[in-house]
């Protein structure tokens, strides 16, 4: 059953989401335009992107892990 906290909650998840994909555009382009001018991509940037997608991810995972317990009625 959906409640409207369940609801918010999944909009809130696919919001971020949402935003981590727009800046994540950004990042990119950027780290191409360094490693044109550097010869190599920067380290600590994909390090920090990665950190990003995973804490991302396990949102997603979590969220979803969420949605298939079953609803237990008192």
């Amino acid at each position: 059953m959906n409640t409207a906290v369940d609801v918010q909650r999944g909009h809130e998840v696919l919001s971020h989401l949402a935003t981590v994909n727009t800046g994540m555009g950004r990042a990119v382009q950027r780290m191409l335009a360094y490693e044109v001018e550097h010869g190599h991509l920067p380290a600590d940037q994909l390090r920090t992107l990665g950190v990003l997608l995973y804490e991302v991810a396990a949102e997603l995972h979590d969220y979803a892990e969420q949605l298939d317990r079953p609803v237990v009625q008192a």
